[in-house]
């Protein structure tokens, strides 16, 4: 009834309405009739008034009629009273006739934001009404007409008459209506509309020309046929802004419209000229509204234009803001007042788009929250706004205004209520934001009830409702009223929110109350996934807040429990159907070796990836919350890595069904056409040269679905790029996918975790699988190549662990430049992005939070920060380096304390490998201050306990306590809270206190050998032993065997020390026996593992190639238990052989009544123990060696160290066999006693019982009898034993000469090889006591190099050596590759790593030495209980026949070699004497040189008796071994023998000859001593005395000079048989005149050049003293050797210059030789690290007369002391130094013993210029004489070969007597004596 009756009020309505117009009208003609035009004009207008709503409609078709009716009459009668109104009727009119074929919008300008689709179709529209109007003769005739009124129109408006003028805003709308039509006809306008005779006004034509540019703009903006020829903008802008305009509110639409079209082109700087023009007409555009007669605008069509122009302009100033703030402000108000204006003109559109713009141009501010307070007050009146116009607009829907207004649309179009809505969400959560920061919770939760109440029922509510839950929740109100609210949202929306609140809540309880709900909500099967996830979540949660495990493992056990039981879900699409059909069951080969993986569900079945990666995850985390003690913690692991493996094998066959669908899909390509073929034949000809032959058919690609099957295929593995390609764009549930694995983020993190813990048990080689599924989910997923390199470099680093690493196809991409371990260009970019903003907003003070990528870079940092922690176990530091800086950097700008304690502790790590360890914890405290989780604090508590031992301090132990202390409270706190971690937490500080254990074990025992420990030392090494048992027990309880096992070789290592250092021989056999024990427990705790990893081990996978970590674990401790063994039998042995010894001198009865009288050992005592062990030690020996020999066929360094280890058995079973035999071999008298009556009872000893009863004798004749035979096939199995020794310990030997194996296994091969020939073979002997030595002086070399390359900034060689070591040190992380590579770039840039390793040639060493030298070597053992000694002459055909050897007559041979055992503790007295004179020297010096001018005893007198006694003590000690040589060959004979004629050669070699040549080779510890003071060393017979350090080294610095000796050889004979020397070219000729015609130089000597003699003297210009100084008594020696070509040397004095090093340097290495004569060490003018770098070849000889203080000398010396390393005071001493000079090439090197004065080292270096430069001594010869004190003329008679006795015997002996001062015995030298200067 309602709609009836409306229905009914309308038609009357619009009757009575039709009524009214046709009174009207009849009006308007009865006027025209009768003549009244009044009448006429007032109908007009009562007709125009009354339809002004049709009007404001458009309704013009409607008015049409009655308007054109009233043109008609108003024609006829040619009214002109109210031009204005016929305007603007004949407008009305024109309309109407063009609105069909225009359309009903037309008159209104086309909107400047559309663009869309809408606009396109419209002009679709337009563009066929335009070419249908063409067609129709009525349409073109209404046309006509329109175009007629308009012209009419026009003239009518042409009227200047005052009071007739008709308004521009009337001439603005029939100009738009003019051009409309224009265009509709497809007629041109020209640049004149206005005929000048008609319209005299200049002004008005001006705003004509303006306005009419303006409406064919609009039209120019709609599609059609014909665009108007306009006038460019900037032109239309000039000539509006030159019109001078009579309507403000006409100007003002004119600036808008303009300033439209110049957005629209992006002209922005005439934007702001137009819009800036149309803000201020505001106030006249009012006024003139108010006033105007005729107002055709209303305020509402002035706001909307003021609201445009505001837009526009805000627009355009943030546009040229380029980055200023202030510029950007201002925009942001003026766009503010454009939401006001469009508020005041009450248009919801151009307030929600001005309000969008503001939004939008606000959000680069709001990333701060400072840039977010701010904005708060205009979003708050930004908001009111739109909810004010928003209800105002709803209240007045319907209603039409009464005014005709001319609306302007806005820039964006207005889409329905929606954007409103959204925009408006938008600011409600920016505001609620704003309340956040303010941390304001109560005003918050008012905005979000405001928000809801004013966006209900709208979607935007439902977001609203849950943050206000999540709110709620924070501040702990009830949320229950708001959950109910979601019941009809669906139970995921419930879940959702649940789960948030979940993370958010404020406290466990809450937490735990919605992480139920949240579960609980999922009910329906669609919803599965999510509750799985939601429950592993949980679970994991459960255990992180220490819930009981099980409530945690049943939660993990649940949705393990869904996962297997739920039935998959049916494809939706058509595609997957098909798929799945075609896809059949895929059965799982088992790939590991476990197959008691029992499940109720096969696992064929599962194909699902999502599902499958659920499950990997489950397992993880009950492996995780499991502990390592229970069998459930491997099971789920091994589970897990089912899943993985089935993973990919249900991937990789749909990869290969697909790629197989499309090659069948992909047509074949057609042959090429015969015209394309001519027109390419040209341009491919070229490129066929290039190409290689291929078939005319090619293979297809195949893709592979098999997978690899065992640890090497694995390693060998690349994920296929057409899978990988597959992987990206599918979206198939049953293959790896984004949308089959959601979250690739979390199933990276326990994939992660699952391999970690997986290498924790051992199983490394399980880690592939799960490795290349990671990386395949980086590179392919997330496409992170970062992320993807990290696990590339993982990869690499198992197979490394694996020994696969020549098998990986990433290691090849390891060490390019654009290797797996650098920084992404795009990453890094964005990084320094971020680090830029920050920067820029530091500067204005914007302090808070980042933008929202900070997350992103967050990850990146940490990518970054893992690749460099393998890069640093990889030995990568300088990749490493720069990953750690790069990371620092952004960490410290964004502020991700986490990640800058990171990267701090891991570039203290790599300052630490570096040995830069005080800038280590210098990083490490400031890491410490950040503080970090459990795996932080037990890294950093490692890498400060390793920069603090490295620091080398007096209290570095105390400082370790400290830090071991810091790190286990650390950890321990840690612990308290997570209780169900604790057999984690309670591992890592175990690990912790053994650590610190460990490094007080390494403090008491790096002394001094055999430093004697104190009482207080051995009580700490006990305690510690203990306490790495309690460590040993402790990890055995939680399960980590292999720490278990580490610990228990530690606490047995030590336990040996404590043996080794015990007189009382029960504690030490207690000693010794425990620490077997403990050896025994780590190769059973270590075997566990290696089972169980060997178990898992694929049937087929092949034992080449693959070393798993724990097997060669394993094999280390088998080797060291054999040597434990070995060790307690030799000490077992050692009594035996005392006990053989001592009966050897009993009789029968003796010994018989001894063994009755012998107690019997109690039970259980350690006597019982070590006689019952004994018995055993040597099966258990062999056991382990036979172990080890199977399973260490590849590894020489292991198989190598067996052998030697078996050898050393062999030998000790010979000893076991036969003591007195052993014992005899080193005595060649009771060798000879024993070989002949071999343990028999003697004939004497019966004869001298001759009065014994005659039976008696016979039954002990046939006792002895018996007993001599027992013993003797006793003796023949020993000597078997000692034969089989030698094959075996031979065959270690060459396998260490023939491969790089640490020289310690050498050693003991070479001093067991030693041990088993005694002086039955003393030429065999001799050869391996060397090579002992020559292992024990590499080691030594090592030690030095080390010290002096310390730090890693000196040269390239101390960082490569420093990277050498570390990665020899730990080599089964380290690619082999890269140690190759390393070492021979070392060979290549430096001398001194040759020295390193020993020539395989070693053993022939002594056939290539010079015949005239005499060797006397003495080394040590490592122990230094036993004393060798060997010298090696010169064999003859005498000697020869006597030896069981066979060696060329003339060539060295060790003639004897010989063995004491010695008193370590003896020689260690004897050192600190020897070092205690030097302290005595010193001071006693530097006092002479203070007191000079005093009387004084001189320092010779008082310090002659200490010397003497160090002499005789050092006599006493070496003479027990020294007596046993037969030095004759030393000395002279008593008288002289007359010498025959003989021919002339023959006398004059004899005469160069006169004297040996012995070279001491002696260990480390005796070349401390004054070796050259011997007495057996001071024969008249001797001409020469040098030392070095061993025969290998003597041999490398002849082997240099090889080519140089033999051309010395051959001329020296030729100048022998002619009688002259050869004759030289050049400058040469004057050598040939200082040097006699007759001068013959000796032969096997080596020249060195005179001429090229450098010098640096007194760098500091320290050393005057008498009157004179160094530089003049250098000046006198080169002044005084002039003719020696003295005055060609170069050098620097430091009374003329300033030496710097690198010139230093350049001196060293282009000189001949070298002398220094100056201050303090010659050590401190160059860094060690800088010496050992150099190449000194060319540098033959070096004389260094340093060691002398001053004043002066020590004030400076103290300076550069304070920045020196504690490891490098030792580099300054004299041993040292030659060690470093030789190492260079330096054959020869002269130096001081102990400090000298400034005037014997003039004195002395005087005498050996002059003896080496006037009397060609050799360099021993010279040197010898200094020490001799003999002068020049006696050293010239000794070399013409004048063999008279100058003193008597009883002389001789009382002026060598005499002569056994310190001074006498300072000068030595190391290296080669046969040095010549010619």
């Amino acid at each position: 009834m309602k709609r009836i009756y409306t229905g009914l009020s309308i038609d009357w309505i619009q009757a009575l309405s039709a009524y009214a117009t046709s009174n009207f009208l009849r009006a308007a003609e009865l006027g025209a009739e009768i003549g009244e035009l009044w009448v006429v004009a007032n109908a007009t207008i009562y007709l125009w008034n009354y339809n002004s709503h049709l009007l404001a409609a458009g309704e013009y078709q409607r008015l049409l009629p009655t308007f054109q009716r009233l043109v008609e009459m108003l024609e006829q009668t040619e009214f002109t009273g109210n031009r204005a109104l016929i305007v603007l009727l004949c407008d009305a009119v024109a309309k109407g006739l063009i609105q069909p074929l225009y359309g009903a919008d037309s008159v209104e300008p086309v909107p400047l934001g559309d663009k869309g689709k809408n606009s396109a179709e419209k002009g679709m529209k337009k563009a066929a009404s335009v070419q249908g109007a063409s067609s129709d003769p009525a349409a073109m005739q209404d046309l006509r007409k329109a175009l007629e009124l308009c012209e009419y129109a026009f003239r009518i408006s042409n009227c200047n008459i005052p009071g007739e003028t008709v308004p521009i805003a009337a001439r603005k709308q029939l100009l738009a209506t003019w051009v409309q039509t224009k265009k509709l006809l497809q007629q041109q306008i020209g640049s004149k509309i206005v005929n000048k005779d008609e319209c005299e006004n200049e002004e008005v034509s001006a705003m004509m020309q303006v306005l009419v540019g303006v409406e064919m703009l609009l039209c120019n903006r709609n599609p059609g046929h014909m665009e108007f020829s306009v006038p460019s903008l900037p032109t239309m802008v000039s000539m509006a802004s030159e019109c001078s305009w009579t309507d403000p509110v006409v100007e003002l639409q004119v600036w808008c419209q303009l300033a439209a079209f110049c957005h629209n082109v992006k002209d922005h700087s005439l934007v702001l000229c137009c819009t800036g023009r149309a803000l201020q007409l505001e106030e006249a555009a009012v006024l003139t509204l108010k006033t105007m007669p005729c107002v055709l605008y209303g305020l509402t069509a002035v706001n909307e234009m003021l609201s445009t122009a505001a837009c526009l302009k805000g627009l355009s100033l943030a546009h040229e803001s380029s980055g200023n703030l202030y510029t950007y402000r201002e925009a942001m108000k003026v766009l503010l007042t454009s939401v006001s204006y469009a508020e005041k003109a009450d248009s919801p559109s151009l307030c929600v788009t001005a309000a969008s713009h503001y939004w939008n141009t606000c959000l680069p501010l709001i990333q701060t929250p400072k840039g977010r307070w701010q904005l708060k007050e205009p979003l708050e009146k930004i908001l009111t706004a739109l909810v004010q116009i928003n209800t105002k607009h709803a209240q007045k829907q319907g209603k039409v205004k009464g005014l005709l207004t001319l609306t302007t649309q806005p820039l964006g179009s207005y889409k329905a209520k929606d954007e409103d809505l959204t925009l408006r969400a938008n600011i409600y959560s920016l505001l609620l934001q704003i309340n956040i920061d303010k941390t304001n919770w109560k005003s918050a939760l008012q905005l979000l009830d405001k928000a809801i109440r004013d966006m209900s029922n709208t979607r935007h509510k439902l977001p609203l409702l849950k943050r206000r839950i999540l709110m709620k929740a924070l501040v702990g109100e009830s949320i229950l009223l708001d959950t109910q609210r979601l019941q009809d949202e669906g139970e995921q929306c419930c879940s959702s929110v649940w789960h948030q609140v979940a993370l958010c809540a404020s406290n466990v309880a809450q937490q735990l109350t919605c992480y139920q709900k949240s579960i609980t909500s999922l009910l329906g099967t669609e919803t599965q996934w999510q509750k799985v996830s939601l429950m592993l979540e949980f679970g994991g949660w459960l255990y992180c807040h220490n819930f009981p495990k099980a409530d945690a493992q049943q939660q993990v056990q649940w949705a393990i429990d869904v996962l297997l039981h739920t039935e998959p879900e049916p494809a939706e699409e058509a595609e997957n159907d098909s798929r799945k059909k075609d896809l059949s069951p895929v059965k799982c080969e088992s790939m590991v070796g476990v197959q008691d993986l029992l499940f109720t569900k096969d696992l064929s079945d599962l194909k699902e990836v999502w599902r499958l990666d659920c499950l990997i995850q489950a397992h993880t985390l009950l492996a995780v919350m499991a502990d390592k003690t229970s069998p459930e913690h491997q099971l789920n692991l091994l589970r897990a890595y089912s899943f993985v493996l089935q993973l990919w094998q249900v991937s990789m066959a749909v990869a290969c069904e697909i790629f197989n669908a499309m090659a069948k899909s992909q047509p074949p390509q057609p042959p090429p056409s015969a015209g394309s073929k001519k027109g390419k034949d040209m341009g491919k000809n070229k490129k066929m040269k290039d190409l290689t032959p291929v078939e005319d058919n090619p293979k297809p690609v195949i893709l592979d679905q098999a997978l690899p099957s065992t640890p090497t295929d694995w390693a060998r593995y690349s994920c296929p790029d057409q899978a990988r390609q597959i992987f990206r764009t599918n979206s198939s549930p049953y293959s790896i996918n984004t949308h089959s694995i959601i979250n690739q983020t979390q199933s990276l993190f326990y994939l992660s975790l699952l391999e970690k813990e997986l290498h924790s048990l051992s199983l490394d080689h399980l880690i592939l699988p799960i490795m290349h599924l990671a990386e395949t989910i980086a590179h392919d997923l997330l496409d992170r190549r970062s992320l993807s390199d990290l696990y590339r470099l993982r990869i690499v680093q198992t197979c490394c662990q694996l020994g696969l690493e020549t098998y990986s196809p990433y290691q090849e991409k390891l060490l390019l430049s654009e290797n797996l371990s650098t920084i992404q260009e795009q990453e890094q970019m964005g990084c320094h992005k971020v680090i830029a903003l920050s920067q820029e907003r530091r500067a204005n003070n914007q302090n808070g939070d980042m933008d929202q990528n900070v997350g992103f870079v967050q990850q990146i940092i940490h990518v970054w920060l893992d690749k460099a922690e393998v890069c640093l176990s990889m030995g990568l530091y300088q990749p490493a380096r720069q990953l750690l800086a790069e990371a620092h950097l952004v960490a410290v700008e964004i502020g991700d304390q986490k990640a800058v304690a990171r990267s701090l502790l891991n570039l203290a790590t790599l300052a630490c490998e570096e040995q830069n360890h005080a800038q280590a914890l210098i990083l490490l405290d400031k890491a410490q201050t950040l503080g970090g989780d459990e795996e932080f604090w037990y890294q950093l508590t490692l890498t400060k306990v390793s920069a603090v031992v490295g620091q080398g301090d007096h209290d570095a132990q105390t400082k370790v306590d400290q830090v071991i202390k810091q790190g286990c409270w650390a950890l321990k706190v840690v612990l308290e809270q997570q209780t169900n971690r604790v057999p984690e937490l309670t591992f890592l500080i175990t690990s912790l206190e053994m650590r610190g254990v460990m490094e007080c074990i390494h403090a008491i025992c790096g002394g001094e050998t055999g430093a004697t420990l104190y009482t207080e030392a051995v009580q700490m090494l006990t305690a510690a032993c203990d306490a790495l048992r309690e460590c040993a027990n402790s990890f055995t309880k939680l399960g980590y065997r292999e720490q278990a096992a580490e610990a228990h070789s530690a606490s047995a290592n030590g336990l040996r020390i404590l043996a080794n250092h015990t007189a009382d021989t029960d504690k030490k056999q207690r000693f010794l026996l425990n620490g077997l024990s403990q050896m025994q427990l780590a190769v059973t705790s270590q075997e566990h593992v290696v089972l169980n990893a060997q178990t898992l081990l694929p049937p087929q996978e092949e034992s080449h190639g693959l070393s798993l970590a724990a097997q060669r674990r394993l094999l280390r401790l088998r080797l060291g238990l054999a040597d434990f063994c070995l060790v307690i039998l030799e000490e077992n042995l050692a009594e035996e052989k005392c006990q053989a010894l001592a009966c050897q001198s009993k009789t029968s009865a003796e010994i018989a009544l001894e063994e009755f009288t012998r107690c019997t050992p109690e039970p259980n005592s350690t006597e019982q123990e070590w006689a019952s062990v004994g018995s055993t030690l040597g099966q258990m020996a062999l056991e382990q060696l036979a172990a080890v020999d199977s399973d260490s066929l590849e590894n020489m360094e292991t198989r190598a160290r067996c052998l030697s280890l078996k050898g050393k058995y062999f030998r000790l079973m010979a000893v076991h066999e036969d003591p007195i035999y052993l014992c005899a071999l080193w005595d060649r008298q009771k060798q000879k006693e024993s070989w002949f009556h071999p343990k028999a009872v003697s004939v004497e000893e019966e004869n001298l019982e001759k009065d014994k009863d005659r039976e008696s004798s016979r039954k002990e004749s046939s006792m002895t009898s018996a007993r001599s035979a027992d013993l003797q096939w006793r003796r023949h199995k020993a000597q078997q034993m000692l034969v089989q020794a030698s094959k075996v310990l031979a065959e270690a030997v060459n396998l260490c000469l023939q491969h790089t194996v640490p020289v310690y296994i050498l050693a003991d091969a070479s001093l067991n090889m030693l041990e088993c020939h005694g002086q039955c073979d003393p030429a065999v002997a001799g050869q391996y006591l060397a090579l002992f030595q020559s292992c024990c002086t590499v080691a030594m070399i090592a030690d030095i190099l080390n010290s002096a390359c310390a730090d890693t900034c000196m040269s390239q060689l101390s960082a490569q050596l420093n990277l050498h070591r570390k990665l020899l040190l730990s080599q089964e992380e380290q690619p082999r590759t890269m140690l190759r590579g390393l070492e021979d770039s070392l060979s290549s840039i430096s001398k001194a790593f040759s020295h390193l390793t020993i020539s395989p040639n070693h053993l022939n060493i002594l056939t290539e030495l010079p015949s005239n030298l005499k060797i006397l070597l003495l080394q040590h053992s490592e122990d230094g209980s036993e004393l060798y000694g060997a010298f090696y002459e010169t064999t003859s055909a005498s000697e020869d026949q006597k030896g069981n050897t066979t060696q060329f007559t003339g060539t060295l041979t060790c003639s004897r070699v010989a063995k004491v055992s010695v008193c370590p503790r003896a020689l260690l007295a004897l050192r600190e004497q020897a070092r205690a004179l030097g302290q005595e020297i010193r001071h006693a010096l530097l006092k002479e040189t203070c007191w000079y001018n005093g009387k004084k005893t001189t320092t010779e007198e008082k310090l002659a008796p200490h010397f003497r006694e160090i002499v005789q003590d050092m006599e006493d000690y070496l003479n027990p071994l020294l007596t046993q040589f037969d030095f004759s060959c030393l000395r002279l004979p008593a008288e002289t023998v007359p010498v025959p004629e003989m021919t002339k050669a023959k006398e004059e070699e004899e005469k160069v000859n006169p004297g040996s040549y012995v070279v001491l080779l002696a260990d480390r510890k005796l070349l401390e001593l004054p070796l050259e003071s011997l007495s057996i060393l001071q024969g008249e017979g001797l001409s020469s005395m040098s030392r070095d350090f061993s025969l290998q080294f003597l041999h490398s610095r002849l082997n240099r000079e090889g080519p140089d000796k033999g051309t010395v050889e051959r001329d020296n004979k030729k100048e022998t048989k002619g009688g002259k020397g050869t004759k030289g070219k050049g400058d040469q000729s004057q050598a040939i005149k200082a040097i006699p015609a007759n001068h013959v130089f000796p032969s096997n000597t080596i020249p060195v050049d005179m001429r090229n003699f450098k010098y640096i003297v007194d760098p500091y210009n320290e050393g005057n003293f008498d009157g004179t100084s160094l530089s003049m008594k250098m000046n006198e020696i080169l002044e005084s050797h002039s003719q020696h070509f003295s005055h060609l040397w170069e050098g620097f004095m430091g009374s003329k210059q300033t030496l710097s090093l690198s010139e230093l340097e350049q001196l060293l290495c282009s000189c001949s030789a070298f002398i220094y004569l100056g201050m303090e060490h010659f050590m401190e003018n160059i860094p060690p690290g800088k010496l050992a770098a150099l190449n000194l070849s060319e540098c033959r000889m070096a004389l260094l007369f340093d060691r002398v203080q001053n004043n002066a000398s020590i004030l400076r010396q103290a300076k550069f002391d304070m920045h020196r390393r504690a490891g490098q005071f030792a580099l300054k001493e004299p041993l040292e130094t030659a060690l470093l000079l030789s190492l260079g090439g330096v054959g020869c090197v002269v130096l001081n013993q102990w400090h000298s004065s400034l005037q014997q080292n003039t004195h002395n270096m005087a005498t050996v210029v002059d003896n080496l430069l006037r009397f060609t001594h050799t360099s021993g010869q010279t040197i010898h004489a200094l020490r001799k004190g003999d002068s020049s003329e006696i050293s010239q008679n000794m070399v013409a070969g004048s063999y008279d006795q100058v003193l008597p015997t009883d002389s001789k002996e009382d002026n060598v007597h005499c002569k056994m001062t310190h001074s006498a015995y300072n000068c030595i030298l190391y290296g080669l004596p046969n040095l010549i200067v010619s």
